[in-house]
């Protein structure tokens, strides 16, 4: 009887066949190795540069309302710097001394008129200015020179006004001396007392600011 052989079977002493290995899924590839780092790379890298100031619009308009801003805070810090470093004192010093360089003519006036009057009481007017100025010019050159600040003469006649001579030579001819010298005194005393309150308006010390004061209060019974 012919038999079927199954075909798991295996004859005795022929070797087993391997499985030959199944396919397996592929897996994804390791990752390359990276390159080191290049230290100097901040230099290209655009995105860490220095933001500017100036608007990113590229706008003119803005661009020169900063430029302008700039510039205005940059000069009041020159003034703020240039007054603690004495420009102040300096101003005031000279506004001091134009002061006094008044004074010089007031003074000067004064005595044509002491010299061309006959009146009493023009006289009693111009003597009486006379000693009050020149009591008020005496404190003012004083804190000059305890300040260091040295005036000099021409610096004193600055303020000389030559065609009052020649107008009190003309009121000597018309009779009319005494009116027009007293005249020409108190303009010149007005003046005068308007620099008075600005120059103690611009001082800052103490010391100057009583002066000016008491000069100011002086000339204001002079104009009376």
């Amino acid at each position: 009887m012919l038999k079927v052989m199954d075909p798991n079977y295996q004859s005795p002493g022929v070797p087993t066949q391997p499985t030959p290995p199944q396919p397996t899924p592929p897996y994804p590839a390791p990752p390359a190795p990276q390159a080191p780092a290049d230290p100097y790379s901040f230099i290209m890298d655009t995105q860490h540069k220095k933001k500017s100031l100036l608007p990113k619009d590229g706008s003119m308009k803005s661009r020169l309302l900063l430029l302008a801003s700039v510039g205005i805070v940059l000069i009041f810090a020159i003034i703020a710097i240039s007054s603690l470093l004495g420009g102040g004192k300096e101003n005031n010093a000279q506004l001091l001394t134009n002061l006094a360089a008044e004074q010089t003519e007031i003074i000067r006036i004064a005595d044509l008129g002491i010299k061309g009057s006959t009146n009493p009481d023009t006289l009693a007017y111009l003597q009486t200015t006379k000693i009050s100025v020149t009591a008020e010019q005496v404190k003012i050159l004083g804190y000059l020179t305890s300040n260091k600040v040295k005036v000099t003469p021409l610096q004193l006649n600055a303020k000389l006004n030559k065609t009052i001579d020649a107008e009190l030579v003309s009121a000597t001819a018309s009779n009319q001396f005494d009116e027009v010298v007293v005249t020409k005194i108190k303009e010149s005393l007005r003046v005068y007392s308007a620099n008075l309150s600005i120059t103690y308006k611009s001082a800052s010390n103490p010391t100057s600011q009583k002066i000016l004061s008491e000069s100011f209060n002086s000339t204001s019974v002079l104009l009376k």
